[in-house]
């Protein structure tokens, strides 16, 4: 988070899009830090969206946070949200989009939903491996803003993400891996 706190400070970063939400850490901590930057937040699963709301709500950021129950992709449509079973009970930790399942969700794109032009602006994308459908859905934010970048990328998607990213001329700043998990790291990319 302190990588992600001096970036935003040294980029002079005034919008936040945080996609995958979940409860709202990176949303939170970042309204509690600086006041000046206009949060969106992204969640899909119903139940997380709601402990989103109530996070915010406690932590008085209504002002600073918007949050939205949908996920983004590539198309504006309906998908399903599957998280992995554990004790008989679908779990919202890893939760992600498909094409099949029990719960429905709304899903658009991030040019649909995000309105903004030649602004500096951060995005925190942690999809579960539907980064690349997300990703294609901001082409226009992409070309139209100086953007830096947090991606979860899982390994299996590694090549096709990097490549594409690099179609959108964004280049590698940095590669941050987890102790929980040896398939998935978080990378740092800018536009600028």
């Amino acid at each position: 988070i302190l990588f992600l706190y001096n970036n935003l400070k040294k980029s002079n970063i005034t919008h936040f899009i945080d996609v995958g939400a979940n409860m709202g850490i990176y949303s939170l901590l970042i309204a509690n830090k600086f006041d000046n930057i206009q949060i969106c937040s992204f969640e899909p699963h119903p139940g997380v969206f709601k402990r989103l709301k109530k996070n915010i709500e406690q932590n008085n950021f209504n002002k600073n946070i918007q949050a939205i129950n949908q996920g983004l992709s590539d198309i504006k449509s309906l998908m399903f949200i599957e998280g992995p079973k554990k004790f008989g009970i679908n779990q919202s930790g890893g939760a992600a989009l498909q094409s099949k399942g029990s719960n429905m969700v709304n899903v658009s794109t991030g040019d649909s939903e995000i309105n903004l032009v030649e602004k500096n602006i951060a995005i925190k994308i942690d999809v579960e491996g539907h980064e690349i459908k997300t990703l294609k859905g901001f082409k226009n934010i992409f070309d139209l803003n100086n953007v830096f970048l947090q991606i979860e990328i899982f390994d299996e998607n590694y090549a096709n993400t990097f490549n594409l990213l690099n179609e959108y001329n964004f280049k590698l700043i940095k590669k941050i891996g987890f102790n929980h998990n040896d398939t998935t790291n978080d990378y740092y990319f800018s536009n600028f």
